[in-house]
This record gives C-alpha cells, sequence and structure tokens, in this order.
C-alpha cells in the first residue's frame, strides 16, 4: 500500500458491527454485516508512538490489515481473475503499485506466464515480505520483482516504455502527488499500454475521482471506461496522441 501514514481504524471489541475499510491497494472499504442489537461504530486511534511521522496527507491501514485482504473470501467481491483477465495476457510486463501482499499480484504472475513478470512496488517492507513468501508457495517467485519505494515516486525509471499495464488499484486517493504518478506511469508505458485505475467508493467521492482523472489527463493520459468492480470507481487509461508536429 502506497504510501505510509497514520491510521485510523474501526474499534474490534464490537464485533456486532464489523467495518473493513479498504484504502490502499487491494483494500476493501464499506464491507459491513450488522447484527441485531449492534453497537454504533467506534473508531479508536493507535497511541501516537505507534503513528509515524509521513508527509502524506492521508491515512492509510496498518501492514497487518493485509492478512485480511487476501482472504480468499474477498474473492466473491473481487475476483482477481475476472478484473485482470481483459487486461493481461502472456508474456506481458505489469507494474503494480500499492500490491499489499499480493492479492492481485499472484493472479497476474500467472497469466503473464514464464515469460512476463510483475513489478510490484510498495513502501511498506512487511508487506512486500508477505507478498515474497506467498509468490513462494505458490511457484510465482520467479515472475515477481518485489520492490520497495520511496513514498513520494515509484523509483521506476529502469522500466521507461516497458510496461504493459499498470494496476493501480485503491492506491492513488493516498498519494501526495497524483500527478506525478500519473506522470510516471505514462513513462513507463509500452506502446499501447494501459492504465486500470479503481478507486474505493465512497472512500473516495465521484468529485474526487474527476479531479484524479484531471491529473491523469494533464500527465498525457487519455480516460476510456473501466470494468465493474466492487464497490469502486474504475477507468482505463493511455497514453494519449502526441500533438501534431507543427506544419504536418
Amino acid at each position: 500500500m502506497l504510501p505510509i501514514a497514520c491510521w485510523t481504524t474501526p474499534s474490534a471489541p464490537h464485533l456486532g458491527h464489523l467495518f473493513v475499510g479498504w484504502v490502499g491497494a487491494g483494500t476493501w472499504t464499506g464491507m459491513r454485516a450488522s447484527l441485531p442489537g449492534a453497537h454504533r461504530e467506534r473508531r479508536w486511534r493507535p497511541p501516537p508512538a505507534r503513528c509515524k511521522p509521513s508527509p502524506m496527507p492521508e491515512r492509510v491501514c496498518p501492514w497487518w490489515i493485509g492478512y485480511l485482504l487476501v482472504s480468499p473470501l474477498r474473492k466473491f467481491l473481487q475476483d482477481p481473475g475476472a478484473i485482470l483477465g481483459p487486461y493481461v495476457r502472456a508474456g506481458m510486463t505489469v507494474l503494480e503499485p500499492g500490491p499489499g501482499m499480493g492479492f492481485f499480484t499472484l493472479e497476474a504472475a500467472r497469466r503473464v506466464g514464464p515469460g512476463g513478470r510483475v513489478i510490484a512496488v510498495d513502501v511498506q517492507p512487511r508487506m512486500l515480505a508477505a507478498l515474497r513468501r506467498r509468490a513462494v508457495r505458490a511457484g510465482l517467485a520467479g515472475r515477481i520483482d518485489a520492490r520497495e519505494a520511496r513514498p513520494d515516486t515509484l523509483d521506476v525509471e529502469d522500466l521507461a516504455g516497458k510496461v504493459d499495464l499498470v494496476l493501480a488499484f485503491a492506491m492513488v486517493h493516498e498519494l501526495p502527488d497524483a500527478g506525478r504518478f500519473f506522470a510516471e506511469a505514462r513513462a513507463a508505458l509500452a506502446p499501447g499500454g494501459k492504465v486500470l485505475v479503481a478507486e474505493p467508493a465512497g472512500h473516495v467521492t465521484p468529485a474526487a475521482f474527476e479531479e484524479t482523472m484531471a491529473a491523469a489527463a494533464r500527465a498525457g493520459l487519455r480516460r476510456a471506461p473501466g470494468p465493474k468492480v466492487w464497490r469502486s470507481l474504475t477507468a482505463v487509461l493511455e497514453a494519449a496522441e502526441p500533438p501534431p508536429a507543427p506544419g504536418s
């Protein structure tokens, strides 16, 4: 999950009202199960010692939430195969910023096959460590390049012009500078490459999503309709055609 900041999560003792918020790549927003007699949702903030100073304006969930986000039950709502199927093929190079513990990463690695690769970029070392362990167990470690990055950049200059798909799932709203992210994604795209953006509906308002799309447009990305994803606002972005040369 890009990037790290202090967080706010629901109060664990009140099991009558379960709410798991997805605010990072692969995390969930708004899955509620209300039982009879449920208490009003209460929220808690960890003590200051657990919060590390961060330049990020958003609050994101801690690394250990990642274990919930790779639960097999999640596939009933957001099936990685169904979401990635139209966009990922054998031999592709996929860039996934904020992969968490690999809910989408492993499926992408299966689909790119032995001739492709998936570059998973995150700022949380524990997330990446768990992703690597899961990749080894799945026999996919050779296809996944898990990288630790700085909070304000993807650090993927070596991928310029090589990426067929950038998967930005529920992470753009966490970034301090969406424009910089889209500029870096645009630079990484191979000819015909795409950026699949999905943001958590409810956590991200339609107006905020349009601001995100405007930042993408300023970075030279053209918008097309995205897939239907449970409780998500989506779009598929492609490199806009360069302006015609003067006199052409």
